[in-house]
């Protein structure tokens, strides 16, 4: 078999191989490499042709579970390889985007160049990387150093940030974070929706000099740090002597945990419990594994396993268990829910986006009527109930339903009734509102709603739609949906796209969009 024409590049470029060593092909892999990968003459290997069968099974057994798999012997780069390259932008997961121009057939190479992925680091900048892992279109890689910083660069004050995977956007002002959001949520629209929208070029008066739907700026609060309400560090598991290791979040890349003694976006009542938290079980495992020992044999204790722990702070206090009932007042309304339930983590932030629904949900003072499609606790309904006749929340969890239900009759609220069901059955409950003057309020789960789900909102035809979504992504699927109309029903219209910052230094970003029943064509 003659060699890869990838191959012979390299070997006439890259210098003689040094003897054979133990190396990583890839993070938690270790291989021997060979002297020479060139196949001899004759079709047989250096390395024995059983073991090329093997290798060319494991491959593409991996090819079919990634189809972006790239051979090493395909791959641009070699394993470790430091090349330097210049930012173009950033990914909607927080990494920078550079490309590298390649004399090979790879796929993009041969237009705007092969893409390589950084983490931190910001548009425009010249660094030095390390490639980790290649695929077909795109390789990933380590930032060894950044040779020309940008102005917008600051120094991160957490000394875990780049290994810790929690936080994405510490080394940015926060000016530059919201802008960055603003533009992901724009692309995203474009992008996937199909949706003509901008964040606009705003003028010396304040007018957004764009006839596209503008994506308004990212709202958000001066708490940057110590704003997040709720903590949930990991444990692996303990030791045979019952030693609890690293107690924190999942390492950025890499496999494993990082110990994390406090966390700079956490308030300051979480970071003084979890001092102790971390003390309290690393005592109680140990503890546990030396009761166990002593136990007679045939009760057979089971071995200790890693867990996720639990930090709430809520009135009264930070609770530990996830089955406490606690408290939070938002626009003075309080909700009562289990601790280990969802619930907006920013209490800063969350009374601003509240106020933004409800305000869209009740412009122009046409609507009646309210329907809260995952409806959690009642938050969004609750807090509109004063401008409505009637409001419906439906839930899937009958426990959220429940406690819905717990606090509306705890604030005095009578004109909102709670029902559990999934989001599809929500307008049969709904069959007495008039279609026209009411708003409906989706706030689904990150993956957006079914085609089941929009199916019946273009049967009952709401006149506005107040769309909040974590996940910017599915929502312009979602929203592409909702503006081309379906059966013979209108569509919709976008009249106000406006995110919120709920998750400063971090990638995350939720944002709103308001959707008005098209007029007819005949109008």
């Amino acid at each position: 078999l003659a060699p890869s024409t990838t191959a012979l590049r390299r070997l006439a470029s890259v210098p003689p191989s040094p003897p054979p060593a133990a190396r990583s092909t890839g993070r938690g892999a270790m291989l021997r490499r060979p002297a020479c990968g060139v196949e001899v003459e004759g079709g047989g290997s250096t390395m024995g042709g059983e073991h090329e069968k093997k290798k060319g099974r494991s491959r593409r057994r991996r090819r079919k579970r990634d189809p972006e798999y790239l051979a090493p012997e395909d791959a641009p780069f070699a394993y470790h390889e430091e090349i330097e390259l210049t930012i173009e932008t950033l990914t909607n997961l927080g990494d920078g985007v550079g490309r590298v121009k390649l004399d090979t057939t790879i796929a993009d190479a041969e237009s705007r160049g092969y893409v390589v992925l950084v983490p931190g680091v910001l548009p425009g900048e010249r660094v030095r990387a390390r490639i980790w892992q290649t695929k077909k279109n795109h390789a990933l890689a380590d930032l060894v150093h950044v040779i020309d910083p940008s102005p917008g660069r600051i120094p991160p004050p957490c000394p875990l940030f780049g290994e810790c995977g929690g936080c994405q956007y510490q080394y940015m002002a926060i000016e530059d974070q919201r802008r960055w959001k603003r533009q992901h949520v724009a692309e995203c629209l474009s992008r996937i929706g199909g949706i003509s929208c901008t964040v606009g070029q705003e003028s010396r008066d304040g007018e957004v000099a764009s006839d596209l739907v503008q994506v308004q700026p990212v709202v958000g609060t001066a708490e940057t740090y110590g704003y997040r309400s709720k903590l949930t560090p990991h444990y692996d598991t303990p030791a045979p002597d019952g030693t609890v290791g690293a107690i924190g979040f999942k390492r950025k890349g890499r496999p494993g945990l990082v110990d994390v003694e406090q966390c700079l976006i956490a308030t300051d009542a979480i970071n003084s419990r979890l001092k102790s938290l971390r003390e309290e079980v690393r005592e109680a495992t140990r503890l546990k594994v030396e009761e166990d020992r002593h136990a007679p044999p045939h009760l057979q204790p089971r071995k200790p396993r890693g867990a996720t722990l639990l930090l709430r702070d809520a009135r009264g206090g930070v609770e530990t268990d996830s089955n406490a009932m606690v408290s939070e007042v938002v626009k003075g309304i309080t909700f009562t829910f289990r601790a280990g339930e969802f619930f907006q983590n920013n209490p800063f932030v969350l009374p601003k986006m509240v106020d933004h629904v409800v305000d869209e949900a009740t412009r122009g003072g046409q609507t009646q009527f309210l329907i809260d499609a995952y409806c959690g606790g009642g938050l969004f309904s609750l807090c509109a109930s004063p401008y409505f006749q009637q409001c419906l929340g439906i839930e899937i969890s009958e426990l959220n339903i429940a406690a819905a239900q717990r606090n509306a009759e705890a604030n005095a609220i009578r004109n909102c009734n709670f029902v559990t069901g999934t989001a599809e059955d929500i307008f049969q409950q709904a069959g007495h509102f008039d279609a026209a003057k009411t708003a409906l309020i989706i706030d689904p789960p990150r993956k957006g709603c079914s085609d089941e789900f929009l199916d019946q909102v273009f049967a009952f035809q709401p006149h506005r739609i107040v769309y909040v979504s974590c996940e910017p992504s599915t929502q312009a699927r979602d929203a592409a949906k909702l503006v081309a109309g379906h059966a013979g029903n209108r569509g919709y219209q976008i009249s106000n796209i406006t995110p919120f910052d709920l998750f400063p230094q971090t990638r995350h970003i939720e944002n709103v969009m308001t959707f008005d029943l098209a007029r007819p064509e005949s109008e």
